[in-house]
This record gives C-alpha cells, structure tokens and sequence, in this order.
C-alpha cells in the first residue's frame, strides 16, 4: 500500500489516471480472497507441499509483472496475480506445521509463523519508509522486487521439505505416510516410535472422518466432539483482529 501511494510512482512516466491508489491496494486483498477460496476446494487433493509451491510460482509472477510494468492496469493485474499466490500460502502454511510439529511445540510453531508474518508487515513498511526518500522508478521497482527474496527460499523448501504425514495417511498412502515421519523424526522407518506415531496419526484420521463425513462446509458450524464450531471460529477471530490492526496502522 505504501509503495503504490507514494509520490514515486504515481509520477513516473505512463502514469496518468488518476486511480485511487486504495483500489490498487484492494486488488491484492481480493486476489488473496480468491486464492485462499481456491485452496480451500483443490488444496486437499493438491496436498499441502504442492499448494504452497503453486503459490509461489503465483507470488515470483507477481512481483515479476509489478516490478517490470509502466501503467496501472498491468499493475492491478499483477497485484492481483500475488494475491492469488499469498492466499494459497497462507492458508496451507499453518495447516502443514500443526501437522507436521510435534503436539508439545506446535503451539510455538504456529506461534513463531504468526509472528514472522506481522515481522514481515514490519520490515515492508520501513522498506517503503527508506525508499520514499529515493527519486525515480527503483523507489518503487526495487521494494516490490524485494520480495523474492523470501519468496524463492520458499519455493524451494517445497522441494526438500517432506509431505505432511497426515495428509499422506487420511489419502491412504501409508507407506509415504510413515517415511514422512521417519524424516521428521530423523528415525528408521522401522523404528518402534515412528510407528507409534504413525498409528496415533491414522487414530486422529479415523476420529475425524467419522465426525465430519465427508468434510461440507456446513460440516464447519458443527458442535461435535471435536469442537469443530469453537476451532472455526477462534481461527476467524485471530485473523480478524490482524487485519483490523494491519488497518489500524495503516490509518494511522
């Protein structure tokens, strides 16, 4: 938001209309909407390793088009090309660590990926701060570009990183399920704990199956012995008042 109000951009050359700069802004929000919408009706079968690189690609392109484009519409467009990208990552992120942290710190991981994501809100914000003090396109060119430094790592853990053992059970594949686990563990696959775990994991899988059916939507708003209902609403809670301080700042 920053960037595309600032002075330098709206006098580079191309740059006539007079868009509001909060409907660029708005186009990042939707393409986020969207593409969280997306995750939530192909992401299980996708799994959550390809959802985050799917995302990625989506995020390098958009930060590709925005950097090297010269007029509002291509802009729009490739804010809207990121946001597609971001709302496929950030809703995969926490769901592949709570499965794949050990149950003692996965608080503290989802903890620590909440905290690294308002970190980033942070660091953006004095990143414009610094460049709105440079003169020409590189004021805006260059801190939109600088966000593939974050984003090529992350395509590239999608490479290395293991699937989620539990995706890997609950869609019978139980073989990969449980190497998945002997990586985390860093145990042969043999090992006595890696089964164990395995078993717990297909134990979990089996509960909710047998809680939520087939996985409606309606399933989201059920008072059933998973707490279905308060999960739902406590995740929406948080990302609520996220927003509403990112909003907050942001006025301010």
């Amino acid at each position: 938001m920053a960037i595309v109000s600032g002075p330098a951009y709206h006098l580079d050359s191309e740059r006539g209309s007079h868009t509001n700069p909060s409907s660029i802004s708005l186009q990042y929000e939707i393409g986020c909407c969207v593409g969280a919408i997306a995750t939530a009706i192909i992401g299980e079968r996708l799994g959550r390793r390809k959802c985050i690189g799917i995302g990625s690609i989506f995020m390098l392109a958009g930060a590709g088009i925005q950097a090297g484009v010269s007029s509002t519409g291509p802009m729009i467009a490739g804010r809207i090309v990121s946001g597609l990208g971001m709302g496929f990552i950030n809703s995969t992120c926490p769901v592949i660590l709570a499965e794949a942290a050990p149950s003692a710190t996965r608080g503290r991981f989802l903890a620590a990926q909440l905290s690294c994501l308002n970190f980033g809100i942070f660091l953006a914000y004095w990143v414009g701060f610094g460049f709105s003090y440079v003169t020409g396109s590189v004021a805006w060119r260059i801190p939109i570009a600088l966000q593939c430094c974050f984003i090529v790592p992350i395509a590239v853990l999608t490479l290395i990183v293991p699937e989620s053992s539990r995706w890997l059970a609950a869609h019978g594949r139980a073989e990969e399920s449980q190497r998945s686990i002997s990586r985390l563990m860093g145990k042969d696959i043999t090992d006595i704990a890696v089964q164990e775990q395995y078993e717990e994991i297909m134990a979990a899988v089996r509960m909710e199956q047998a809680a939520i059916g087939s996985g409606s939507w309606k399933a989201l708003l059920k008072s059933d012995d998973l707490q279905t209902r308060k999960r739902f609403l406590i995740a929406c809670g948080i990302q609520i008042m996220q927003q509403l301080g990112e909003f907050r700042l942001e006025e301010s």
